[in-house]
């Protein structure tokens, strides 16, 4: 089984990096004799998925031209840093770089921009960073955003491969429950619990490259031991408009309809009763299932940068402490509720895939 990343929006607005990049930021500590990078997602390898992008992931080429933009924070006095994007071919060697402008000691997180650079040969993959040159302090980096075009697009959190380009949606919660009246006006509610998602949409019409991914992607799900994983289609993030860091799982074992998390900022508003939040878990068998719960409650964070979340729905597996809990780009998985696949094609080679989909959850 696997799971299958839906296509990238080819919108110039969409963010390319990962659904699971959202909420990351990246800081290094110490005193900078000499060139220093600190990488959004990571300082390791730059192979490790979830720092960069893969142009063929994309809908990418060398040649095509790319803007972006991050904030970043730096607090060594009188000293300077610059938004970068790194270049690389298949085995992680530079193929180039495109800096910002320098930017002199930004204490608080400042946006910096990077418009309309230009792919180099022989590119495959490519992340941005920030880079500093010297000075002791923290470097930070988060909110990273890349987009196709010469002009850097508003931030907005990364969704690639957790949506697609639709049409009107139906998301929602499926169960098998009814109620039954009796003749002295009681009611009995009886209900099995599945509580799974049902997730229908229809792409726009679509033609080209755009349209070969998408058909590639139908035929991929239609055998049903491949998911996917989407975004609830309404959802923009916090509603309290939080931008700090996902909180982490505070303790293992955690069942029912609350979990205790860390790892916020202190003393903070978070999220907002009907808000969303996911985190992955690892099965009996070893698989990997995700759980989308909706927020009960507001949630406030105490002093300690602890919370409580409360949901409508109780969790299906304890997630392992210090798990991230994903509250801007919350997902669930879904598999297609029937084994086939198809496009209906107008007379101007133009077609809309239709997704008719129902949450799996693997043993």
């Amino acid at each position: 089984m696997s799971i299958i990343t839906l296509p990238a929006r080819r919108d110039p607005r969409a963010n390319l990096f990962r659904y699971d990049m959202a909420g990351v930021a990246t800081e290094q500590t110490g005193t900078f004799s000499g060139a220093t990078t600190v990488r959004l997602g990571g300082s390791g390898s730059p192979l490790d998925d979830k720092v960069r992008i893969v142009l063929a992931n994309v809908g990418l080429a060398p040649g095509d031209v790319i803007s972006a933009s991050a904030e970043v924070a730096y607090d060594a006095a009188d000293d300077q840093v610059r938004l970068r994007i790194q270049y690389y071919d298949a085995a992680g060697v530079s193929t180039g770089i495109a800096d910002s402008s320098d930017i002199a000691t930004p204490a608080d997180f400042t946006r910096l921009t990077i418009s309309g650079r230009t792919i180099p040969a022989g590119t495959v993959q490519l992340s941005i960073a920030a880079r500093v040159d010297s000075g002791t302090g923290t470097v930070r980096i988060r909110k990273g955003i890349v987009n196709r075009g010469a002009v850097a697009a508003p931030f907005v959190q990364p969704r690639r491969g957790a949506e697609a380009p639709t049409q009107p949606d139906f998301f929602g919660r499926e169960n098998a429950q009814s109620a039954i009246l009796s003749a002295s006006g009681s009611t009995q509610i009886t209900t099995f619990p599945s509580r799974l998602l049902p997730l229908r949409f229809t792409t726009k019409p679509m033609t080209g490259d755009e349209l070969r991914e998408w058909a590639l992607v139908l035929d991929q799900l239609s055998d049903l031991e491949n998911t996917f994983l989407y975004t609830p289609p309404t959802y923009k993030g916090p509603s309290t408009g939080y931008t700090g860091p996902n909180p982490l799982v505070n303790g293992a074992s955690q069942l029912g309809k609350s979990l205790a998390v860390d790892g916020l900022d202190a003393d903070t508003p978070i999220l907002k009763a009907g808000d969303f939040v996911s985190f992955s878990v690892t099965s009996p068998k070893g698989n990997t299932n995700y759980q989308l719960l909706r927020i009960a409650a507001d949630v406030l964070s105490n002093s300690s940068g602890e919370a409580t979340l409360t949901f409508t729905t109780p969790i299906r597996q304890a997630p392992a402490d210090d798990a991230v809990v994903q509250i801007y780009s919350p997902v669930a998985q879904f598999g297609l509720r029937e084994a086939r696949s198809g496009a209906d094609i107008d007379v101007e080679n133009y077609a809309p895939i239709v997704i008719d989909a129902i949450e799996r959850v693997w043993p």
